[in-house]
């Protein structure tokens, strides 16, 4: 099966679950984020959000790359900023592709797509992930 790799601000909410994984048959998502792997009081938050049909999961960046992925099932890891994503791929974590989704805007902000606006230092970012590291960048806010 196949793990997708996302950015949502948001993190996980209704498009999340009823377009996302629906498209993409997911069973099971992984925050991968080390603030809200510590606080259960957001978890909780998040968990309350979806259906228990998915299961979530919240990770530490190190945690989701050493986690052993069920190969019977599509996954989806989401990032809640680009710098956790820089933070993964440095950790020696690997994504071939990763979607940039649900990125607001905020004060020297560009809009890439729709839903998606970043700074120079993102976009920064963003270079460093497809020129040092390899990973295809898409901008989409919803899937195909």
């Amino acid at each position: 099966m196949k793990t997708i790799f996302r950015v949502d601000s948001r993190i996980v909410h209704g498009q999340t679950v009823n377009y996302w994984c629906r498209k993409y048959n997911v069973s099971k998502i992984i925050v991968a984020n080390d603030e809200l792997a510590k606080d259960d009081f957001r978890k909780l938050f998040f968990k309350i959000a979806i259906s228990d049909e998915i299961d979530l999961e919240f990770l530490t960046i190190k945690g989701s790359i050493s986690k052993e992925y069920d190969k019977t099932i599509n996954c989806m890891v989401i990032f809640e900023k680009i710098d956790d994503v820089i933070k993964y791929v440095k950790e020696e974590g690997k994504i071939n592709k990763i979607i940039l989704s649900n990125i607001g805007y905020g004060e020297g902000k560009v809009k890439m797509s729709e839903g998606v606006f970043l700074n120079e230092k993102d976009k920064e970012k963003v270079s460093i992930l497809q020129e040092d590291y390899g990973v295809d960048v898409v901008y989409k806010m919803m899937p195909d």
